[in-house]
């Protein structure tokens, strides 16, 4: 058993955070890009992207820069007059091969919200942020051109697209955070090298997204087929998954757990009910957007590789996901078949993770142990992680973690749930994800979700879009 669960279950590839801003910029031509490039964030100026080719570049008011500002460029309600003339400038360095900016203003230049200090200069690194006069008041991003000397983008996307950074790996494949050079909306893109399960998988996770519009949904922009690749162009998300926010806290306040989970729930709620089981639930696969005050906090659902779209003929036998995260049913999937009640048992893995900081089966030693713990849910709430959690929560995690699925609670209860009535909630939701979505249903909201389906015919090919 231990051979076959380990190839079984190892762990599937995340994708990685996928929402940048939106600026409308004149159609930057093609050029040679040097050592670096300065990308303007400024909202609605004309300001040109800034390719470095010489070794100094100035910046500031003064005619004599070699990038000037002026108030038509900034087009802001921002005073340019809190710009100095020459208020920094950018430069490689002789010996190190290093990439500086150095601080020559009154009103200060910053770094990704750090003040330099003037005369003061630090190391530019690829994707850094670079404000002018006060930290909200950004200006530039820096790029370094010689990181992307791999050539991961095609030459036709290369002429559309900068690569701001690595995000991650995603299933089959690299994700970046991208940026269109006309339009300055960032994107996560995944690139899936051509294969046959590759472009099967690339196939599956494409026609799901194409049919999803729901806020707690990440959303798919566009598709790019070439001769040795296929590329996915996501919405990005910027603060990140769920598993770094909680390891980055330990554990999360119970407030928080519910606002992120309310969510999770909705996007779930309509993925049932347009006839689609995840089957690959985790908190690398919930992405976050904070929102101004940074208790809130938008929640989008990603990573579809593994989904399947249902049909009511035969059913799912498919054992596939994240051992840690997967329901008991699934793992004895030889032994029968299951239902879309295996995301709420992945749901209950995730919020016991919130509330506690720890998984229900983190003492077990090895995936035969895991995968026994799981089948028989031989899982316990030890007092110091419990004893702040409120009863209403402690119960929906065990009505979530019954290991028989027909007992196990439904999407529908979980959202009626005694946890979720709290009026703070309840004003705190629309004004993240709109009115319209809180009660917004699927094609097949009248589904039962004990009920076992068929997956979808596998095609052989992608479809041209």
């Amino acid at each position: 058993m231990t051979d076959e669960l380990q190839d079984e279950f190892s762990p599937t590839p995340t994708l990685p955070d996928t929402q940048g801003n939106s600026q409308t910029v004149d159609a930057i031509q093609t050029f040679n890009y040097g050592w670096g490039t300065l990308v303007p964030i400024i909202c609605g100026g004309n300001l040109r992207v800034t390719a470095l080719t010489e070794e100094c570049y100035s910046v500031g008011r003064a005619p004599s820069c070699d990038i000037s500002l002026t108030k038509d460029e900034i087009n802001s309600t921002f005073n340019i007059s809190k710009i100095s003339k020459i208020h920094f400038k950018v430069f490689k360095g002789t010996d190190d091969n290093l990439v500086y900016i150095e601080d020559l203003s009154a009103n200060g230049t910053f770094i990704n919200g750090e003040k330099i200090g003037k005369n003061r200069r630090v190391i530019l690194t690829s994707s850094d942020e670079i404000s002018m006069a006060t930290p909200t008041f950004k200006a530039f991003t820096y790029i370094d051109s010689r990181r992307g000397a791999e050539h991961w983008l095609s030459d036709e996307l290369s002429s559309n697209f900068l690569i701001l950074r690595h995000l991650g790996t995603g299933g089959f494949g690299d994700v970046k955070l991208v940026i269109n050079k006309k339009t300055f909306q960032k994107y996560a893109m995944k690139k899936v090298e051509n294969g046959k399960d590759r472009e099967r998988s690339v196939f599956n996770e494409v026609n799901i997204l194409k049919k999803l519009k729901h806020p707690c949904i990440i959303s798919f922009e566009n598709i790019y087929e070439t001769p040795n690749a296929v590329f996915i162009a996501l919405e990005y998300m910027p603060n990140g998954n769920l598993l770094q926010r909680i390891h980055s806290k330990i554990k999360l306040p119970e407030g928080e757990c519910k606002l992120i989970f309310y969510q999770l729930m909705l996007g779930v709620k309509y993925l049932h009910e347009e006839g689609i089981v995840h089957r690959d639930l985790k908190p690398e696969n919930v992405l976050l957007e904070i929102k101004g005050d940074k208790k809130n906090i938008i929640v989008k659902i990603t990573d579809f590789g593994l989904s399947k779209i249902l049909h009511s003929a035969t059913n799912l036998r498919t054992a596939c996901g994240t051992l840690s995260y997967t329901a008991p049913e699934v793992i004895k999937v030889t032994c029968g078949t299951y239902s879309r009640k295996v995301d709420i048992w992945s749901l209950g893995v995730i919020l016991f993770y919130c509330l506690s900081g720890k998984l229900p089966f983190s003492t077990c030693n090895s995936t035969s142990e895991l995968a026994y713990a799981i089948i028989k849910g031989a899982y316990v709430m030890y007092p110091n992680d419990w004893q702040l959690i409120s009863i209403n929560a402690k119960s929906l995690v065990i009505e979530m973690l019954r290991v028989n699925p027909l007992r196990r609670i439904c999407t529908k209860d979980v959202l009626l749930h005694s946890w979720f009535k709290d009026d703070s909630l309840d004003k705190r939701i629309p004004q993240l994800i709109g009115d319209m979505f809180l009660n917004f249903s699927g094609t097949n909201e009248n589904l039962n979700d004990n009920q076992e389906y068929n997956v979808e015919p596998k095609r052989s090919r992608i479809e041209q879009y």
